[in-house]
């Protein structure tokens, strides 16, 4: 927990020890896992109905009150409904808390981002762009930050899959056989470099 978020007054105890400042290991793993999730459904299916759609309670503007456990909390929340954008606030208050940079993070925020821009596909078409700039941002911050091979790897085939999204098949393409560069042993890595290498040598339409 970074010492910016215990703005806690004076009492009989003393203040607890500062822990690592690492984006903490319990929350990173299932928020990551709820945003792909979400990700795809967003692109799979689209938006939920307004009927559907999650309260958003409390308000956007209470994210800068809150601790980063109860911004995780409400991100989930907000997620894990399909409704990225919604949990936006939330990731930039737990920035804000965090006192040394993750590459979990990073990338959290990022497929929150891309769920985000696809979330308001019918919407302004510079607010998606926007958006998708940012997430690539996120990425390219999260990417110095891994030390291992396959963590290095998920961030990589992570870029790969929204430039997939946005329809650039080369660059997708690319960033795929960097992923499979950072990390060989990555079949699944392999097979999604060769699958889209094969597409753009046979293309539906050759005179295109």
């Amino acid at each position: 927990m970074s010492a910016r978020s215990r703005g806690r007054a004076p009492g009989p105890r003393p203040a607890a020890p500062a822990r690592p400042s690492r984006w903490p290991a319990a929350l990173a793993g299932t928020l990551l896992l709820i945003a792909i999730v979400a990700w795809w459904r967003w692109h799979a299916s689209g938006p939920l109905a307004p009927a559907a759609r999650l309260d958003a309670s409390p308000a956007p503007d209470s994210a800068a009150t809150l601790d980063i456990h109860r911004a995780y909390a409400a991100a989930k929340l907000r997620v894990d409904h399909g409704d990225c954008l919604a949990s936006l606030p939330y990731y930039r208050r737990i920035g804000a808390l965090l006192a040394s940079d993750a590459w979990e993070y990073h990338l959290e925020y990022a497929i929150a981002l891309q769920g985000a821009s696809v979330q308001i596909q019918a919407r302004s078409s510079w607010e998606r762009q926007r958006l998708m700039h940012e997430a690539l941002d996120q990425i390219d911050r999260a990417e110095p930050l891994a030390h291992g091979a396959r963590d290095r790897a998920t961030i990589i085939a992570t870029r790969a899959k929204q430039l997939r999204i946005w329809g650039l098949p080369w660059e997708t393409l690319l960033e795929f056989r960097r992923a499979q560069a950072a990390d060989p042993s990555w079949r699944e890595c392999a097979e999604s470099a060769d699958l889209y290498a094969g597409i753009l040598r046979r293309p539906a339409n050759p005179r295109e």
